[in-house]
């Protein structure tokens, strides 16, 4: 009997041990067949069969998940620019934290095409995965906010050391202000420009704050007025909402001089934004749009009774 249970003791474990031995290769064969693929797909971009392979890594890295990065990390140094272009926008769309010193590090490749999915990844990470790692992003985002070349396309780097309270930066985000000025015919010159005013207006320059409010007053300019909405939201300053109130009358479209998102007038705006930085509970849903005069004039109320 104590011979019987013996054998079925041994028989057990060496059945775990051949299901962990099974369990074991089919990973490292997985493994393997991700990184084949991957290798695949490497070797046609190289080959100059371009079509179709970024969504191929895209693919695969979403049925994957995190466990690709490794895989994918082998590349992003690859000597064909194709490579790493396409390797930096498959990390972009991983969206995980463990991505950005690689994102980082190809703010600084020497193919425009590499460097623009780098930073068009970081832009939409959450600002919180991207705050984490704030020692280690300013000096990339400002060597990248001051590159002559890209003079018209680092709005975004300008944007996000802003948003990581890079107030050392102040002097590069001036640097790249005057630069614009003597390069009005550069491609999204004015958008280059409004972003280094609304990060140095969120990092508290006074020039700037003086900018936005003057913006804000520009009755006659809807271009301008919805810029110093859009700066005040962007910068989330609650000492900056009673400017706004007055625009609560403001039932204008912009869309005619500036793009708006949705069926937005400069009312539906100054709303949202005011609901989006005071936090404040409205009888109606926000954010939305063609709010009503009554539903404006409760927003007044509330916003007075915040400044008593």
């Amino acid at each position: 009997m104590l011979c019987d249970n013996v054998k079925q003791l041994c028989m057990l474990v060496l059945a775990l041990a051949m299901l962990e031995a099974c369990s074991w290769g089919a990973c490292k064969s997985s493994d393997v067949s991700v990184s084949s693929k991957i290798q695949a797909i490497v070797q046609d971009i190289r080959a100059g069969n371009l079509d179709g392979k970024t969504g191929e890594l895209e693919n695969l890295a979403r049925e994957v998940g995190p466990d690709i990065i490794p895989e994918l990390a082998r590349f992003i140094e690859d000597e064909d620019y194709h490579v790493r272009a396409c390797i930096t926008i498959t990390l972009g769309e991983l969206c995980d934290g463990s991505t950005i010193p690689l994102l980082v590090g190809r703010l600084q490749d020497k193919e425009f095409n590499v460097r623009r999915p780098a930073i068009d990844a970081l832009y939409y990470y959450p600002r919180e995965a991207l705050m984490k790692q704030r020692r280690f992003l300013l000096d990339p985002l400002a060597r990248y906010a001051v590159m002559k070349e890209l003079i018209g396309y680092n709005y975004k780097a300008i944007l996000l050391i802003g948003d990581l309270g890079g107030k050392s930066k102040m002097g590069d985000i001036h640097k790249v202000l005057a630069s614009v000025a003597t390069r009005e015919q550069a491609p999204n010159v004015q958008r280059v420009r409004e972003a280094c005013v609304k990060a140095l207006f969120k990092l508290g320059d006074k020039k700037a704050a003086d900018e936005v409010l003057a913006s804000l007053s520009q009755y006659d300019d809807v271009s301008k007025r919805v810029f110093g909405i859009e700066s005040v939201q962007y910068a989330g300053r609650l000492e900056f909402v009673s400017a706004l109130v007055p625009l609560l009358d403001d039932t204008r479209d912009p869309k005619p001089f500036r793009y708006v998102e949705f069926d937005m007038r400069v009312r539906d705006l100054v709303i949202n934004t005011i609901a989006e930085i005071t936090k404040i509970k409205l009888s109606f849903k926000v954010p939305g749009a063609r709010y009503t005069n009554e539903q404006a004039q409760e927003v007044r109320k509330r916003v007075a009774g915040i400044a008593k």
